[in-house]
């Protein structure tokens, strides 16, 4: 490649009119027609500095076995473009044209949600990696792909009744944690705790316990039994006819919910590197942008092909709609592999990012 595909890892003090790409602050993406939601999303990929590490050697596009179009490569395609040097927006195009792959909803020209898109993307880039694909593990909460590994982690739900204490047990697999706006709630941690609070089964929602054989009163609780590396939360700012709730919940740069395993030994402490914002009344209009962090710690608002640097403050008094955090890594432990579908990623922070894919 020349100087302007260069991929932007390092150097020396930039100049002025470099100094984007120093920062690690990908380029802008220009509106191909009502495509904020989706290059708001884009812009948190290009920022995820661990999914950064595995698309930049076109490790999808080694292994990929589509016959067709592939929504994978797409996105490894326009987020290495995102990451090189240059002042000029990218163009999404082949996202834009291929939208209905993600999901039938999704139409050029129309605004969508940038939570629903995130979601069915994901759910895509999954199948992309599985597509003809054998899984070689029979334990199928076991992380066996990038998406996985990146942003799966699983939930535990325990039934537990009143009676005979006998518990029952239903764990699900999760990308992200969608949580309600609670009535008095203005933090971020309030709304958590609300989301794995004890709910009450009694009245009119009897447990039919398989020990007593009888319909019960019962306690039900979530916990978290596998963290992500990287929390997605979805603030549930429309209710069901799509207004929206536009009261300010307040969000910390480092949270930690460890206290909400099912394990208490196990630590999970993230720091926050990306928040997408919603501007608007109703989900079906507004705009939708991103903040995100860069490699260094400055933040830098990225609005379609406008890419510009904030303040701290600035970014934590959002109205947030999306919450992106990335593990703390802990220190490390050696540990036997779990058989995977493709590269595998290291654990290596943000801050020690090497020149390749791990």
């Amino acid at each position: 490649m020349g100087s302007d595909g260069d991929f932007v890892w390092g150097g020396s003090k930039p100049s002025t009119a470099n100094k984007r790409n120093a920062l690690f602050v990908a380029r802008g993406l220009a509106n191909l027609g009502n495509t904020c939601f989706a290059n708001s999303v884009l812009q948190v990929f290009a920022h995820t500095e661990r999914f950064l590490r595995y698309v930049s050697q076109k490790q999808h596009h080694k292994t990929c076995q589509h016959d067709k179009v592939c929504m994978f490569c797409i996105i490894e395609d326009v987020v290495v473009e995102m990451r090189t040097k240059g002042t000029t927006p990218i163009q999404p195009t082949q996202l834009v044209r291929h939208l209905r792959l993600v999901g039938k909803q999704f139409h050029s020209g129309q605004q969508q949600d940038a939570h629903e898109f995130l979601r069915c993307l994901l759910d895509i880039l999954q199948d992309c990696c599985l597509y003809n694909k054998i899984i070689p593990n029979s334990n199928k909460s076991a992380p066996v792909t990038v998406i996985d590994q990146l942003f799966g982690g699983e939930l535990l739900s325990r039934v537990t009744c009143d009676n005979c204490h006998h518990c029952s047990d239903t764990r699900d697999n999760i990308l992200d944690l969608s949580i309600d706006i609670p009535a008095h709630a203005y933090e971020i941690r309030q709304c958590i705790s609300h989301f794995f609070a004890e709910e009450q089964l009694d009245a009119q929602n009897l447990y039919n316990c398989e020990s007593c054989k009888k319909k019960v009163r019962a306690s039900k609780r979530l916990y978290v039994v596998r963290s992500p590396q990287i929390l997605t939360i979805h603030i549930k700012r429309f209710n069901s006819i799509g207004r929206k709730i536009t009261r300010h919940i307040s969000f910390p740069l480092t949270l930690d919910i460890s206290d909400f395993h099912l394990n208490q030994t196990d630590r999970s402490q993230y720091g926050l590197y990306a928040v997408l914002v919603h501007a608007g009344q109703t989900s079906s209009s507004g705009h939708y942008y991103a903040f995100v962090r860069s490699q260094n710690g400055d933040w830098f608002v990225m609005d379609d092909s406008a890419c510009k640097p904030v303040r701290e403050q600035e970014v934590i008094q959002q109205n947030a709609y999306l919450l992106f955090f990335e593990k703390e890594s802990p220190p490390h432990v050696p540990t036997k592999s779990k058989a995977t579908i493709g590269p595998t990623l290291s654990n290596n922070t943000p801050s020690s990012l090497p020149s390749q894919v791990n």
